[in-house]
């Protein structure tokens, strides 16, 4: 019964997140997905997609989700991904267009052993190298790097003083 009712928290905490309405057909939906998942794989994916998804993640999204975090837990790799944090995913960052204001990032597939193969196009197939060079002493990865570049350039739109170039 608790494990039910933390499962039914996550999902819930998933859609504040997202503020997303809580639609009683939708969450039933999820929350029979949730049932397939263990609590704490399913803690792992709520976590990492409120941190890393730019819109409400669909099941078949979530199912990738868990599918890249089994993979990583499987292997027992040593050194951490620098491209990709070991996430799987390299950050593209956009400038702000039609439809978004701001300055955003969108993920693209590594090409290390945990890079996601199913629907998400590969970042080196398309890009011969990096986006950015990391400037300075930047102690990060290169995912860090990009989110911080991202909250500069969105700090800039918004005429924060606290901007500071890099």
């Amino acid at each position: 019964m608790r494990q039910l009712y933390e499962k039914e928290h996550l999902i819930m905490r998933l859609f504040d997140a997202f503020a997303k309405p809580r639609k009683d057909e939708q969450l039933e939906i999820y929350f029979q997905w949730a049932e397939n998942v263990g609590t704490s794989r399913l803690e792992k994916t709520v976590n990492w997609a409120i941190a890393h998804e730019e819109r409400f993640p669909t099941i078949s999204r979530l199912n990738g989700i868990v599918k890249a975090q089994k993979k990583v837990v499987s292997e027992q790799y040593r050194d951490e991904c620098y491209f990709c944090g070991s996430t799987g995913v390299v950050p593209v960052l956009h400038e702000p267009d039609l439809v978004s204001g701001v300055y955003h990032i969108r993920m693209m597939s590594c090409k290390c052993s945990l890079g996601l193969t199913a629907g998400v196009p590969p970042y080196f197939k398309k890009f011969p190298t990096l986006q950015f060079s990391v400037i300075g002493n930047f102690s990060g990865n290169y995912p860090q790097y990009v989110d911080s570049l991202k909250r500069d350039k969105n700090e800039a739109l918004r005429g924060d003083d606290t901007y500071i170039e890099k």
